[in-house]
């Protein structure tokens, strides 16, 4: 799903070296709260399809385009803020990670989109962390270091105090 030509949505690698690489299989979900009275906007989620795994420290970016329609049948648009990056008029470092992000997004998508002439409306571009060495270097000093000695000294246990169970019940 999510790496068709007539994909709605679309979860794209940033790094990839070769834009038609660039789609990866994703999954969306919609939700929507209004009918429970709810003050929340609907939303969608992208993300990577069951099973893909992430590089770490990499550049990706979730894709609505305008093939999404709301309840009601409406092609989804992009917020004024989002048209001003499209139309290169964004400014500041936020407004540049996204450009930058929807130039490659754009490269990834082009074919794809001037089939029916469908626009990118949105991106949530992001960097996956970079933390497995460092959990792995942690779980091996807590391996290397002795285990501690389990003890109800008052003074160990500072600011613990004395603590009362519940009877047994049954």
């Amino acid at each position: 799903a999510c790496v068709t030509d007539t994909s709605s949505v679309y979860f794209v690698d940033l790094e990839a070296t070769d834009p038609a690489q660039a789609r990866i299989p994703c999954r969306s979900a919609f939700h929507d709260d209004s009918h429970h009275l709810s003050k929340t906007r609907p939303m969608v989620a992208v993300g990577p399809a069951r099973g893909i795994v992430l590089a770490e420290g990499h550049k990706y970016a979730a894709v609505l385009t305008s093939r999404l329609k709301d309840t009601k049948g409406n092609a989804v648009g992009a917020s004024a803020d989002f048209a001003k990056i499209d139309e290169g008029k964004g400014e500041g470092a936020i407004a540049g990670i996204y450009a930058a992000a929807l130039t490659k997004v754009k490269a990834a998508l082009g074919t794809a989109l001037a089939a029916d002439g469908a626009k990118v409306v949105a991106i949530a571009p992001y960097t996956t962390s970079n933390m497995t060495k460092e959990i792995f270097k942690l779980r091996d000093t807590l391996d290397d270091a002795p285990a501690p000695t389990l003890s109800w000294d008052p003074a160990v246990v500072a600011p613990m105090g004395a603590v009362k169970f519940a009877k047994k019940v049954g």
